[in-house]
């Protein structure tokens, strides 16, 4: 039998810690050792993350430090969902975005595509948080995330 970690991405491995979130440090799966049953997992960065991964890590922080509406929340992912998709989909020919279907083009695919989908699900976390229980350190963290990713708040 291999001994190898177990990768776990469940939710349920971090649900019930005191969990302050720190921007993008707290993009993280968890491995834990198969043969420790109910162990806690040690966290450790990928960064090797898709960007729609890294915004829907922010998005479930958030909801971490706020108290969870599930209705508005399911909205919040949906909406979320519907941005990125779009923004990925403006780049891609044959997809059809779900709102916008608009195409675009770039020297570099990928770039643009990260930046037009950090842009538009960073624009929803800051309309979503403003009426958030936490909305001061929310929005704070939304900012810290997209600065930390290279792109402009002002842009």
């Amino acid at each position: 039998m291999s001994m190898q970690p177990q990768v776990v991405a469940e939710l349920r491995n971090v649900v019930g810690r005191d969990h302050v979130i720190d921007g993008a440090n707290d993009l993280r799966i968890f491995a834990r050792d198969a043969s420790i049953e109910g162990a806690m997992p040690d966290a450790v960065v990928l960064p090797a993350n898709s960007i729609a991964r890294v915004w829907n890590e922010r998005a479930i922080a958030a909801i971490r430090q706020d108290t969870p509406h599930p209705p508005s929340q399911a909205r919040n992912y949906f909406s979320y969902s519907v941005c990125m998709y779009d923004a990925w989909a403006a780049y891609e020919p044959s997809a059809v975005g779900y709102i916008y279907r608009a195409k675009h083009t770039a020297p570099d695919i990928a770039s643009a595509r990260s930046n037009a989908i950090s842009y538009a699900v960073w624009r929803m976390l800051k309309e979503r948080h403003a009426y958030s229980r936490t909305a001061s350190n929310s929005l704070a963290m939304d900012d810290a995330l997209m600065t930390s990713l290279g792109f402009s708040l002002t842009n």
